[in-house]
Formats: C-alpha cells, structure tokens, sequence
C-alpha cells in the first residue's frame, strides 16, 4: 500500500495549473485613449471582435479612464461585444458598469439610452439563469416605460416568469396588466404562463377568449393547447365548438385549418382528411375530379388548406393518390417550384426516378429564360444523380445567371465540388449587397457538415485569400478558411498563407482558432511566429502565457510569468497606487499565481501588494471570493519562503469553499515540511472525514495513508523531500529522495523514489535529466504501476503540450491494463472528481 500512496502524494506535490484570463492588460496614463478608441470601432466594424474588445480594454483599463469623455462609447461597445459572443456574465458586468454612468446623468436623450441598455442587461442576467434578478429589473422599466415600449417589457416578464414560481398575487397583478390593453397579443403568453404555474382552468378560460377572437393565430398555440385541453378533459368539445364556429362563419377555411390542425396533433388524421374533404370534395370522390374540378378546387380555397388536403391524402391513401392530384395541379400551374418539388420526392418514393428526371429536365427547357428556375432544376438533377446533366445546364445558362441568384450558384457549385467557381460565384453575391456575408458563411458551414473531405475546399479558400491582407479579406472567406482549415490541420497552406503576412495578423487568428479546437501545439507555434513589432505581439504574449500555464514544469510557468510581466511594470512602480478595477485586480492575482507557480514568491508579492495596496481605491469592492483568492495567494507566498508561521496563521482564517479546502490542505503540507506529523494526520482526517471537502479528500487520503507506515529516517527523509518541493529547490529535494531509494533497496519504495526524483526533474525544467531517470529506472523496474507511470512520464516528455481529452484517455488506458492497483483506484476517483467539476 505504501507505494500507491508515495506516488499520489508526489502526483499531489508536483502538478499544478494556473488560470490567466485572455483580457487586455493596464497601460501608462499617457497613451493616447482616442488611437485605441478608433482601432477598436474599426476592428468592430469589420467583424472582428477581439481586437475590438482587446483595444476597448485597453481603455477600460487605463489610469487615464476616469477622465475619458467617451466612456458611454466603450462600455456599450463591450457589452456588445461580448453579447455578440454569448458571454453574458461579461456583456452584463460591462452593462451594470454603463448604467452607473448614465445614472449621474440628468439628459432625456440619455434616459432613454438607460433604459434601452438596462433591458440589455436584464436580457444577459437572464441567459446567464439569474431569473429572479431579471424579472424585478423588467417590472421596474415597465414602470417607468411610455405606453409603445411598455409592450415589449411586458411580453420579457411573460416569457421570463416562466422559469419562476409566481405567487398568485404575482399572476394576478401580471393578469391586470395584460388583459385590459393586450390580450389580443400578449395573451396568448399569459395563457402559456397560467398553464406552466398550474393555473389550468384560468389557462383554458383565456385560451377559450383568445382562440375565438383569432382562430387564424390560434394554429400556432394549438400543440400547448391540445395538451392543456386533453388533461383537462376537453378536447372533443373543443373540436365541436371550432367546428360549430365554422359551419356559421363566412371564414371556413379559417376555421378548417384550426380544427385540422387540432386533430392532426391529437393524432387523429383519418377524421381530419374527412372533414377537409367533405369541404373540398362536396358529392365526389377523388378518383372521379377532372380538369375542371381542380381548377375550382384552386380558386376555391386557400393553398394552406390545399397543402395540407395533399399530405393527408399521401399519409392515409399513399403516393399515388397524391401523384395524381400534385400533377393535375401541376398541369394548372407549371411555375409551382414546391408543388414540383414534392411530385418529384413523391416519384424518388415510389422508385420512379426516371419520372423525377423527366419532371425536371423537361421543366428546365421550357424555362430557359428563368435563371431561378433553370438553377433549382441543376440542383434537383444533380440531386437526383445526373451530375453531368446538371453541370451541362449551368454551363449553357453562362453569364445569364444575376447577381441575385449568385448564391444559389455558389451553392451548387459547392455540391459539384468545383469550389473555385463556388467562391466566385459567392464573392458576386457578397458585392451585389443584397446577400449578407453571414448567409454565405452559414452557406459554407451547412456543406461542410455533410463533406467527406474539406482539403479542395481549403485550397480554395486560401487560394481566394492569397495576396489580400487579413483586413482587406472578406468575412465570410477569412471566417471559413480559418475554421475549416485548422479542423482540416491544413497546417502547411494556412502557414503559407500566414509566412506572406509581415503583421502576423493570420497567425494570431489562426491560433486563436486552433486554441479552441484543442490543438495547443499548434496554437503555441503560430503565436511564437509573430513577429515582435506587430501589433499583434501583446495579445499574442498572453494568449501563450494562457497555453504555457498548462504545462506543469517550472519553465513553462516563469516563462509565462515573462511574457505578462512588462504589461504589469506600470502598475508595481506606480506612486501612490492608482485606482482598480476588478478586472485588473483579477489579472494581477492572475499573474501572482503564475508566480507561485514558478516558485518565485517575491515577484508574486509584487502583484499581490499591488491589490492590497489598492483595495481601499477599487472602482467597485472585491467580493469575497476574490478576497479569499488574494489571502491564499499571500499565504502561499509565505510558504514558498517559509514563512511557516505568518501563513499557518492566514490559512486559518480561511475556511470557506473553495479556498478553505486549499488552505486546510496546505496547512497540511506546512505541517509535514515542519515534521509536525501527528498535526498534519489530524488537518488531513479532518479534511477526508468533512464531505464538502470532495476536491482534496483523494489527495488528502493518499497523503494520510503514505504518513501512517512512514518512521524514523524515512520519514524524516520524507519531510525533506517535501519541504524543499514545496519551495521549489528541486535539487536540494533530490538528495533526500536518493538516500531514501539507498534505505529501501529492493522495495517498492526505492522505486517510487527513483520515479519522483525524474518527477521533479521534469518539473525543474530539466527534461533530459527526467528522461535519463526514468529510462534507467526502466531497467530495474518490478513493480507495474511504477512501470507503466514511467512509460507515461516518458510520454510526456515527448509531447509536453496535450490536451485534456488526451490527458484522460491515457488515464483511462492504464486504468485497463493495471486494473487491480491503487494507482488504478485513486485515477478512477480523479475522473469523477474531475466529472463533478466539470458539472454547473
């Protein structure tokens, strides 16, 4: 047992990962605010957010905020930025922070802009799940609101209310608010929200007023109202009275068409096709209609009640009842596309695809003249499997096709798999401007989730975007190309396309993009490409420190350190300590926990003093996990110089998740170092034994259970070991661990000891002393797990940088090939652990 301990506690002791938000940083008060504040509205409008939000940060942040004449500007900006991007707990907090400007401000120009961003702000409280919050900010604009805006207020408490328990006071005074002015809109939300609160007799009183009064808008409520009239028990009186209401009413086909709707979601289709066809069909039979009869059929009722007579019919009688009535129409009205349409999948259906061609290609010659129609022919030809005969009618349309129908070209083009023309044709849509550039992206998108291959695609995409500057590319090319081509590790032609930019603008996206889909090596190598005088070098220096923090071994962490640094220099040396945000307060913590990481404890301090010093002059109070962050930041600090004492007695005071656990565990540790083993057993029983303490409780195990067994000079080695760790002096940590593997010769624990010495080589930065380690460690190991944890660790320093799902999976392989160990036992309990975090 002692040597699946010793490794959990030197996996506990040796791994560790830092968090650095991707936000911009501080900067001295003599920058000029207005450059930024240009580069950020050009960025934005460009579509590209992130440097917009980068530059507008830039502002938020500076010492010159205070004084900037456009603050309104770019808190409403971020905001949007961020809303635009589904962070709403940003977009709220930037949100929060505008209105508490605009607050001070006596203006009516202005008092309406509070109110237009204060419902923006309760919008983005409510995506974020804040239900409560949302709704009494909505109540208190509605108050507050002119009579045309009260409206749109209303139907937001309506919809939000929804996931709140309403007391009836609460639905009372909502009723009184809709009913008297606008039930004939909101109602129908009112009667949704009645039925959802338990209110069904009131939900179906309301439905009952609401339906009659528009039977035509009831069709879209009617899957809620079936619902809410069968458990009530009424739903056939509900057919009878929509059907008395028809027989009496001038607007049958209204009333058809709710009643049809009724039984069809009831599941009761054979009596609606009966019902439409005793209207329809008067005296006949469908086999007996001609010519005639159809053309009253048209001029009779509505295409609705049509449409639906025809799916009815295929649904209850088959395909070829509905062949013939679809082509009897058709012969009426050859331009019908979607009439045509559904005769030709009704032909695919029944294995007539011959018939579908001829439907198609025969209609492609009489409208030759129609580029619309001859391109909707191409595309179901091809769909239909003639791909030549598709591609010969595109050719023979040549230039006629308009800038109009370009998409549609594009997308067809797409299908052939000719992409450069795709792209051609998709680039005459974008100019004629009646095609957003969204659509064609979406257009690209909606191909590629269905393509085998998207290496021709890429090609092209970079091709078109080749000789252009990733500003002067078009939104929907840079967007595709980018997305695709790192999903595609097309990694040779974006690099080429990335060599021919000076500025290393399409490095940086091109990471950003491959940093999201998981690929950090490839992220961390286009980041290190771009060049130091690029603008673009900041944001790239923290977008690497954001990957380093992932690798564990103390070089990676002081290199991150270095690469946020000269960010922060303004604000160490500023005197007296300018004032904060709470957002550059979370940075400089940031950047002290990379620090500790790094075992450098003084230049954490730095940081750490900075907020300190600053907390009396916060734009707005730390709350009280920040608060907690900062005072286990200062006590690790201490621990790391040993200072054991000073940090013991600030760990105590913190007891509340989730830095009461990390207090108490390494109040643990401190004891261990100290040789204060019998303390360290009871903080560690009382860590394992308290059920809130789920995210230590397997390290605190792992750690008691190693302590128990341990006497004499072994332990005394142990503590050592530990307490040099602890402040990152591997080398001195090294001898103890060598003399313990010299006592226990032969054991297990010699080569657990072996195992941790090339841990903490590794760690060190040293990764070619690790892999001579564990390499001779290879040699002479017994034990299985020590092997296969070796043959992992050697892993790792073949490829550092790996992703999470990576990570697990190893885990999870070990776990099958050394199923019966404690290392399997104590890994298996890590993944649910990491599962539970992992959950909201």
């Amino acid at each position: 047992m002692i040597h699946g301990n010793f490794f959990r506690l030197f996996l506990i002791l040796g791994l560790g990962c830092l968090a650095v938000c991707f936000s911009a940083w501080p900067v001295l008060a003599e920058d000029n605010l207005d450059e930024w504040y240009t580069a950020a509205g050009v960025a934005y409008s460009s579509g590209d957010p992130v440097t917009a939000a980068y530059y507008y940060r830039r502002i938020l942040e500076s010492p010159g905020w205070e004084q900037y004449d456009k603050q309104i500007n770019v808190l409403r900006s971020l905001g949007m930025v961020e809303e635009s991007q589904a962070r709403f707990q940003e977009a709220a907090q930037y949100y929060e922070q505008l209105m508490d400007l605009l607050t001070d401000r006596s203006d009516p120009a202005v008092e309406q802009t509070y109110q237009m961003y204060v419902m923006r702000y309760a919008n983005c409280l409510e995506r974020t799940g804040k239900y409560s919050a949302a709704n009494r900010i909505y109540w208190n604009v509605y108050k507050e609101s002119d009579p045309a805006v009260q409206i749109t207020v209303l139907r937001r408490i309506l919809q939000n209310s929804g996931f709140l328990q309403l007391t009836p006071a609460e639905l009372n005074a909502l009723r009184q608010e809709v009913i008297p002015r606008y039930a004939d809109v909101l109602g129908w939300d009112l009667a949704e929200l009645l039925r959802l609160q338990g209110r069904l007799e009131d939900s179906h009183a309301l439905y009952e007023d609401l339906w009659r009064a528009n039977p035509d808008f009831a069709r879209e409520y009617v899957p809620r109202m079936v619902e809410l009239y069968s458990v009530l028990g009424k739903l056939d009186a509900w057919v009878e009275s929509v059907r008395a209401e028809r027989m009496g009413s001038q607007s049958a086909d209204t009333y058809l068409l709710l009643e049809v709707a009724i039984l069809k979601e009831a599941r009761r289709d054979k009596e609606a096709l009966d019902e439409i066809e005793k209207f329809v069909l008067p005296g006949k039979k469908i086999d007996e209609l001609r010519s005639e009869d159809y053309e009253l059929i048209l001029t009779e009722i509505s295409s609705p009640l049509l449409n639906e007579w025809i799916e009815l019919v295929i649904a209850q009688r088959g395909t070829a009842p509905g062949i013939v009535i679809l082509r009897s129409l058709l012969n009426l009205l050859s331009l019908d596309t979607q009439r045509r349409k559904r005769l030709s999948d009704l032909y695919v259906s029944a294995g007539q695809t011959p018939e579908a061609l001829k439907l198609w290609t025969d209609w492609s010659e009489v409208q030759q003249g129609k580029p619309f129609a001859v391109l909707s022919a191409a595309e179901e030809i091809y769909a239909l499997g003639e791909t030549e005969s598709a591609r010969d009618l595109l050719k023979r349309m040549g230039d006629q096709i308009p800038p109009a129908f370009a998409l549609k070209q594009g997308q067809i083009a797409m299908q052939f798999g000719d992409y450069p023309a795709a792209l051609a044709a998709f680039r005459v849509a974008a100019a004629s401007g009646g095609i957003p550039p969204a659509m064609i992206t979406s257009t690209i998108q909606n191909f590629t989730e269905t393509a085998a291959t998207r290496d021709a695609l890429v090609a092209a995409l970079v091709d078109s975007a080749s000789g252009q500057s990733y500003t002067d590319t078009p939104e929907w090319i840079k967007t595709s190309l980018i997305r695709y081509g790192v999903q595609n590790e097309s990694k040779e032609l974006l690099g080429q396309l990335a060599a021919a930019d000076p500025n290393g603008v399409w490095n940086f996206y091109i990471a950003n993009e491959a940093l999201q889909q998981g690929n950090r090596k490839w992220a961390l190598e286009m980041l290190e490409a771009i060049p130091r005088e690029s603008l673009y070098r900041s944001m790239a220096d923290q977008a690497l420190a954001s990957i380093l923090k992932e690798d564990a071994s103390m070089d990676a962490q002081r290199r991150a350190a270095r690469l946020l640094k000269p960010t922060l220099e303004a604000l160490f040396s500023e005197t007296p300590a300018v004032p904060l945000t709470p957002s550059v307060a979370d940075t400089l913590l940031d950047y002290a926990e990379i620090c500790l990481n790094a075992f450098d404890p003084g230049e954490a301090l730095k940081a750490i003093r900075v907020v300190e010093s600053a907390t009396g002059n916060l734009t707005r109070p730390l709350d009280s996990s920040a608060g907690a962050r900062l005072a286990f930041a200062r006590a690790k600090a201490m621990a790391e110089m040993a200072s054991f004492e000073p940090a013991a007695q600030q760990l105590q005071k913190l007891t509340e998740p989730p830095y009461g656990e990390e207090a108490r565990f390494l109040l643990a540790q401190i004891s261990v170092a100290q040789r204060e083993v019998e303390t360290a057993r009871n903080q560690l029983h009382r860590i394992v034994e308290d059920p809130q303490c789920w995210r230590r409780a397997n390290d605190a195990l792992a750690l008691l259970l190693l302590l128990d067994p341990l006497v004499g000079d072994s332990l005394n080695l142990f503590c050592d070991a530990v307490l040099y760790q602890m402040q990152g002096r591997f080398e001195e940590a090294i001898p103890p661990l060598r003399q313990l593997a010299v006592n226990h010769y032969g054991d297990d624990l010699e080569e657990w000891a072996r195992y941790y010495i090339g841990k903490l080589k590794m760690e060190s930065g040293d990764r070619t002393g690790a892999r001579e380690e564990w390499e001779r460690l290879l040699l002479d190991v017994d034990q299985p797990v020590i092997h296969g944890l070796t043959r992992w660790g050697l892993l790792h320093l073949d490829d550092p940088v790996q992703t999470p799902d990576t990570v697990n999976a190893q885990r999870e392989n070990l776990i099958l090939k050394l199923p019966d160990t404690l290392f399997a036992d104590l890994t298996r309990l890590e993944l649910q652990s990491r599962g539970r975090r992992a959950q909201p």
